[in-house]
């Protein structure tokens, strides 16, 4: 692969000065320093300096770089960071074998400093085509593997994911790290994704609740998926995927849906829809065009009923606030059960 340097477009949120930095690193009285990442060179599955292994390849928390030290070279030390509430990005597009574009991605998790997260648990990360209504949804599992799902089903494009538990460069205490590579098709080029991150808060989740109440209103999400220890990161990125390269700009909170729990559906069932920034106060759904009945309404979650006499490939939409947004498309037929 040829190695790409990564366009970044500043935008500023109007509560924070930038989320873009230069990395420095952070103190911490009970970091320890011999839990962190001994300095390697690249291994064999590698592009330069580029590693999905869950931790900053050939950085050193026992040679942290001071005032007055010499420049040090450490995978993703070129690649100015995006800062968010909990967590530190970088990403960086090359050109992949097939023509199209390969984006690593390293989130830097340090909301984390419990330990490494169960084998089962994963920091999930939805990407949302603003063209295409198409949903992306990658999972990096503590066990270091990686799922990905388009619009729900199991994609098999070239990808790979870790998780590691280390210092870095911002943070000297230990903590999560997620790691992974995903290839975009040549036909892929000049599309636009947004992005947001949901990451797990501890080392262990917590443990499943009782069956509901009768008549209780709905939970979403239990164990690795429950909301108290799977944490939406508010910072958001728009990300450009280019021939080779990747431009990122990052966004304010702004309301945003980037998936529901079932693209193909049957007149009459329940969807929820996943994103942000949703308000207290509940607004209107539409699938097909057709108004749908919500009987749940978070900041984060959006619960409706497929409307009676939709069928086929039909858009949703999102009235939140005095702001329309589009969501997935999805399947209705009455043969989905």
């Amino acid at each position: 692969m040829k190695r790409l340097s990564l366009c970044l477009l500043l935008a500023c949120s109007p509560t924070q000065a930038s989320y873009f930095e230069a990395p420095a690193p952070t103190d911490d009285s009970s970091w320890d320093s011999e839990a962190g990442v001994p300095t390697s060179p690249p291994s064999t599955d590698c592009m330069d300096l580029l590693c999905v292994d869950g931790r900053f390849t050939g950085w050193s928390n026992l040679a942290l770089t001071r005032v007055g030290d010499s420049p040090r070279s450490w995978e993703w030390s070129s690649i100015p960071r995006l800062t968010g509430k909990f967590t530190y990005m970088y990403m960086q597009g090359v050109q992949a074998n097939d023509g199209g574009t390969r984006l690593y991605f390293l989130n830097d998790w340090h909301r984390n400093k419990q330990g490494a997260i169960a084998d089962r648990c994963y920091n999930r990360f939805n990407f949302f085509n603003q063209a295409t209504k198409e949903a992306l949804e990658i999972r990096v599992f503590g066990n270091q593997t990686i799922s990905v799902l388009r619009d729900g089903k199991p994609s098999f494009e070239q990808a790979k994911g870790a998780a590691g538990f280390y210092a870095s460069p911002n943070i000297v205490q230990p903590h999560s790290i997620f790691e992974f590579y995903i290839d975009f098709a040549p036909s892929e080029a000049q599309a636009q994704w947004m992005m947001a991150a949901s990451d797990p808060c501890g080392s262990q989740p917590p443990p499943p609740p009782p069956p509901p109440e009768p008549n209780a209103p709905p939970t979403f999400g239990t164990e690795c998926e429950d909301p108290s220890y799977l944490l939406d990161e508010p910072m958001m990125a728009a990300v450009a995927i280019g021939s080779g390269s990747v431009s990122v700009t990052p966004t304010p909170e702004m309301a945003f849906v980037y998936a529901v729990d079932k693209f193909e559906a049957s007149p009459g069932q329940h969807i929820v829809a996943s994103g942000r920034s949703f308000g207290a106060q509940p607004g209107s759904v539409t699938v097909g065009g057709v108004s749908a009945v919500v009987d749940t309404w978070t900041s984060n979650r959006i619960r409706f009923v497929v409307p009676e006499n939709v069928t086929g490939v039909v858009p949703t939409r999102f009235a939140i606030g005095a702001t329309t947004v589009d969501g997935p498309v999805l399947t209705i037929s009455s043969t989905v059960h």
